[in-house]
């Protein structure tokens, strides 16, 4: 895949003056619902300390992944428009953020607020944020986003999640997510290691790093299933994956759930694997499910600390 950064920006469209070089605040204002994009970014340059921002309620229309390494602060405001991936190959991820520079030069803020990605079945993923270090303390911060339609459709790829964050982030906070239809197809599953899941947090490849504070707020996650009705692994709403324990490696800090509604998780609605961790006031929903009309458990904490009080749950005709 194409490795997009922000050192230079080149929009290509079909719209009325063909490609041209555009301003970064300019970038994504330019075009209103094009029909086909050979690249909706290609480079972005010259943004300093602007956000950019989307047009209002515009959909753009993606032919491949939108990959990008930052090399400063980044703000994305989609201001309510939608990403649709036509890719005529399934890809790994739709939308892809590396907030750490390969070269080691760094890492960086990321802010994406008030967007919508629609995998439209077309990748593993919707939308992946990944930081491989810690250095300067830096977050990455999701406030009313969107992602529908991932789907695992194979076993090309790893993940199959809505929102995936990796790494070393001093913060991840996560406002408002709405994922839904996150699936994958019969046979796409490896038991233990790759399924299909909501909203994953987790270490990075080496497992020396992992986000130190974790706050994910008002959920709304809906449909994280298989097409095989009778495969009953690794399906679940929210992950939150820590550091093993070990004196050689920087330790998280806590990590919480704070309302938010989970419907139809056919696996587990949360799955923690971190200290401390804490859910309050969410309410899981079931009336789809396996075959044997039973799920796994709404919350399982399989190692560390955990903390759950003040939630809602309402089963018909599936339970966990």
């Amino acid at each position: 895949m194409e490795n997009l950064n922000r050192r230079n920006f080149i929009a290509g469209t079909v719209v009325a003056g063909g490609v041209g070089l555009l301003s970064p605040k300019a970038a994504f204002s330019q075009v209103d619902n094009a029909n086909d994009y050979q690249a909706l970014i290609s480079l972005i340059t010259n943004a300093g300390s602007k956000p950019v921002e989307l047009k209002p309620g515009a959909t753009y229309h993606i032919d491949r992944p939108l990959i990008f390494t930052l090399v400063e602060d980044l703000t994305v405001n989609g201001n309510g428009a939608k990403i649709v991936l036509n890719s005529k190959d399934v890809v790994n991820d739709a939308v892809y953020f590396m907030t750490s520079s390969e070269d080691g030069g760094g890492n960086f803020n990321l802010t994406i607020r008030d967007l919508f990605i629609d995998a439209n079945k077309r990748s593993y993923r919707g939308l992946h944020v990944r930081n491989e270090k810690n250095k300067d303390h830096k977050d990455a911060t999701l406030i009313d986003v969107r992602v529908e339609n991932a789907y695992r459709s194979g076993r090309e790829f790893l993940g199959g999640d809505g929102i995936f964050v990796r790494g070393g982030f001093e913060r991840v906070n996560i406002k408002n997510p709405v994922v839904k239809n996150i699936n994958m197809a019969a046979d796409a599953g490896i038991e233990g290691s790759e399924g299909v899941f909501g909203i994953t947090v987790t270490r990075t490849y080496d497992g020396m790093l992992a986000p130190k504070y974790v706050a994910i707020e008002n959920p709304y996650i809906d449909n994280i299933s298989c097409d095989d009705n009778t495969y009953r692994h690794d399906q679940d709403g929210i992950r939150l994956f820590g550091l093993e324990h070990s004196a050689t490696k920087t330790e998280e800090g806590s990590c919480r759930i704070v309302g938010g509604v989970f419907k139809n998780c056919w696996g587990r609605s949360i799955k923690v694997q971190r200290n401390d961790c804490v859910v309050i006031g969410s309410s899981f929903h079931r009336d789809g499910g396996f075959d044997t009309g039973y799920g796994n458990s709404e919350i399982d904490f399989q190692y560390g600390s955990g903390q759950v009080s003040n939630i809602f749950c309402h089963y018909d005709g599936f339970n966990p």
